[in-house]
C-alpha cells in the first residue's frame, strides 16, 4: 500500500487528470472497507476487550479481512488453506495481538493522518530515502499514478503486479520476492 499523501498546498503542481480519477478510485474503494479503520482509530480499546474475550469474534474479525483484500471479494476464502487462516487467528490469539496491533490506527487519527506537509521553505515534504512499491490491484488502496508516487517519494522502484491483494506475502510470495530483490539489487 501507498501510505503517505503528497502535500498538495501552494507551489506543488495541479492534480493530474490521471491522479483524480485515480483520487476517485481510492475515495469509492475506501468508503466500503474502510469501518475496521474508524473503530481502531476511535475506540480501539473498546474493540480489542471484546476480541480478547471471544476467539470466535477474533476469528471473525479477522477472516473478514481476509475477504475483502483479495481478488475474490466477499465471501470468498478460498485463496488461503484454512488451516493457515486458523494458525494467522491462533497467533493473534495465544498473544493478545490485535490489542497492539490496532493502536497503529489510532496514531495515524489523533497525529493528523498520513499526509506529508509543507517543509519549512514552503516547499513540499518529500520521502527522499530510496523507495520501492510493489503494486497489487486488490489491495485495500488500488495503485496510484506514479505522478502521484513521485510527488511523495524518491520511486526508484515501482512493479504494478496483474494479480494479487493486500497479503500479497502471503497470496504472491513468489511475485513480491522478486519485486524485493530487484530493489535491493539496484541499490548496490
Amino acid at each position: 500500500m501507498v501510505p503517505l499523501k503528497p502535500y498538495l498546498g501552494a507551489g506543488t503542481p495541479p492534480v493530474s487528470a490521471d491522479e483524480k480519477e485515480w483520487i476517485g478510485r481510492f475515495r469509492a474503494r475506501t468508503a466500503r472497507a474502510m469501518g475496521y479503520f474508524q473503530i481502531q482509530g476511535t475506540k480501539p480499546q473498546t474493540l480489542n476487550y471484546g476480541l480478547a474475550d471471544s476467539p470466535a469474534g477474533l476469528a471473525g474479525w479477522i477472516t473478514e479481512k481476509f475477504q475483502y483484500r483479495v481478488k475474490e471479494g466477499p465471501g470468498k476464502l478460498s485463496l488461503f488453506p484454512m488451516d493457515e487462516l486458523l494458525t494467522n487467528i491462533m497467533i493473534y490469539w495465544v498473544n493478545n495481538a490485535h490489542n497492539s496491533a490496532s493502536w497503529i490506527y489510532t496514531a495515524v487519527t489523533h497525529e493528523g493522518g498520513m499526509e506529508l506537509e509543507a517543509r519549512a521553505d514552503g516547499s513540499a515534504d518529500r520521502i527522499e530515502v530510496p523507495t520501492g512499491f510493489c503494486l497489487f490491484p486488490h489491495d485495500l488502496v488500488p495503485a496510484p499514478p506514479e505522478s502521484w508516487l513521485q510527488r511523495a517519494y524518491n520511486v526508484r522502484n515501482l512493479t504494478v503486479e496483474a494479480d494479487g491483494g493486500h497479503f500479497a506475502a502471503w497470496e504472491k510470495p513468489e511475485e513480491l520476492t522478486r519485486d524485493i530483490r530487484s530493489f535491493f539489487r539496484d541499490l548496490q
